[in-house]
Parts: C-alpha cells; sequence; structure tokens
C-alpha cells in the first residue's frame, strides 16, 4: 500500500500513454471493421441491384404484353361509355367472359 503512494511522475506519465494508446488503437481497429463491413455490405447491393436489373429484363415482354392487353381493355370501355347503354354486359369489358 505504501508502494501506490510512493509512485512517480513517470509512472502515472507511462500509465496515462499505455491507456491513451489502447484507447486509440481500439478506436483505429473499430473503424478498420466497420470500412470493411460496409464494403462488403456495398458488395452486396451492387449485386442485388445487377440481379434485380436482369430480372427486370426477362420480365419486360411479358408486362409490356400486359399493359397492351390491358390498353385494349381500357380503349374497350371509353367506346362504351359514351354510348350509355346500360342494357350491355360490363363483364366483356373486365375479361370474365
Amino acid at each position: 500500500m505504501l508502494r501506490e503512494a510512493s509512485k512517480s511522475f513517470k509512472e502515472y506519465f507511462f500509465e496515462f500513454v499505455m491507456v491513451f494508446l489502447a484507447v486509440t488503437l481500439g478506436f483505429f481497429a473499430e473503424n478498420l471493421r466497420e470500412n470493411h463491413t460496409e464494403r462488403d455490405e456495398e458488395r452486396q447491393y451492387a449485386q442485388s441491384f445487377c440481379d434485380d436489373l436482369a430480372s427486370d429484363q426477362e420480365e419486360l415482354p411479358e408486362l409490356l404484353e400486359s399493359i397492351n392487353r390491358h390498353a385494349g381493355t381500357a380503349t374497350d370501355l371509353q367506346q362504351l361509355l359514351p354510348v350509355g347503354k346500360t342494357a350491355n354486359d360490363a363483364t366483356g369489358i373486365y375479361g370474365f367472359k
């Protein structure tokens, strides 16, 4: 116990430097780890984006066909509305025939 009370300035300074270095190196190590993790996530996001783009390109012809089909139905509806005949069967407009 007497030894603790008789520490010199050098010993206190050395302990301060050691704690400071430990905290600083810990900060840098955490920063490097975080950068590595973010880089991996960026690669995964870019790969996912490319996969989604390829999938969208494959589905595009089917989507265009569906849009054209629905556009034709909308045109039929547009032609029937001004006529105002309530006797017309509307199920044909929606493709339920």
